[in-house]
């Protein structure tokens, strides 16, 4: 019910450029982070998943240096837990190119966007509609970097 509370939040923080509601949202994912632990030990894919969404609501507070914390310990602990390649390794990938992209660091960005977009083709059935919104960003991303390069 903390991660449920905690999204909703950051979608109204988001959507209101409400401060604390996001302030809010940390709070629950940190409740319900603290509540996976004692259930399921330190390794879980909800914990996993708590921390990539805390990175979303740093990044929408404009905190990358934190958001970049959390999607590394999301990345890490996923690691772990699937010992090799998996869709969900291959999203927070991505999603840590989109942390750079919000910072204009397209470099980084298309780097990691391209490596997640990769893995996640391995592994998905091509039709999978996820593929062509991440085709769709990368490209975007690349011309933006384009742009800053000539």
């Amino acid at each position: 019910i903390y991660n449920d509370l905690a999204t909703i939040s950051m979608k109204i923080g988001e959507a209101l450029s409400d401060r604390k509601q996001l302030e809010d949202a940390l709070q629950y994912y940190e409740k319900g982070i603290s509540i996976d632990k004692k259930y399921y030990g330190e390794i879980h894919p909800n914990i996993a998943a708590a921390y990539s969404h805390m990175s979303s609501v740093y990044s929408l507070m404009g905190r990358f240096e934190k958001a970049f914390d959390f999607i590394e310990k999301s990345l890490t602990l996923l690691q772990k837990i699937y010992r090799g390649k998996h869709p969900n390794i291959a999203t927070v990938i991505y999603n840590k190119g989109e942390l750079y992209s919000k910072q204009k660091n397209y470099k980084e960005a298309v780097r990691y966007k391209e490596e997640g977009l990769n893995m996640y083709k391995e592994l998905v059935p091509a039709t999978h509609p996820s593929i062509k919104v991440m085709e769709a960003d990368l490209e975007n991303n690349k011309k933006l970097l384009r742009g800053q390069t000539k």
